[in-house]
């Protein structure tokens, strides 16, 4: 079960909510996941009539037995079976490239939907990284090696002609 936000993250959430306010925003899609959707909640009080759907799609990796491990704990079991980091997938996980696959589907889907409309994702780091990566040509060994903050904000212009990372991981809402 994922923990709530804690204190930092409640401000931090407020903080990207206040940056995102003046955003021309036409639809919501979230993790529908505790932390993420904490986030939302804090961005939609200032959209309060924009549609907004929790979806599945949008979570964090399942990584099966290895839930509820610390990262360090998932870090060193790989170490110790010689286990790369991108092609990792504890027993009954999604891999990487399963992640993958949902993720830009999911975009796909929600792309030819919201055509020429302003669609705002809340989700997590490692969804972030994949999907950005993913567009920017990235190979998965690369992918999640990628950097983030959390409450990062990342934008991406879509047309006809593909796609443009406008900027990338900004968090200067933060400071």
């Amino acid at each position: 079960m994922q923990e709530p936000l804690d204190e930092a993250g409640i401000q931090q959430a407020k903080r990207v909510a206040e940056r995102l306010k003046t955003e021309k925003i036409d639809a919501i899609y979230s993790s529908d996941l505790k932390r993420a959707r904490m986030t939302a909640e804090e961005i939609i009080k200032h959209y309060p009539d924009v549609p907004v759907h929790f979806v599945k799609e949008l979570r964090e990796r399942d990584y099966g037995t290895a839930t509820g491990k610390t990262r360090d704990e998932v870090r060193r079991y790989r170490e110790a079976h010689n286990l790369p980091k991108y092609d990792y997938t504890p027993e009954g996980a999604e891999s990487f490239q399963d992640m993958k696959d949902r993720l830009m589907a999911f975009l796909e889907k929600t792309k030819e939907k919201h055509k020429d409309q302003t669609v705002l994702f809340v989700t997590h780091g490692g969804v972030k990284r994949i999907m950005i990566s993913t567009l920017q040509g990235l190979p998965l060994e690369e992918a999640v090696k990628t950097s983030w903050g959390n409450t990062s904000v990342s934008i991406i212009n879509f047309s006809d002609k593909g796609h443009e990372v406008m900027f990338y991981n900004c968090t200067k809402h933060l400071d």
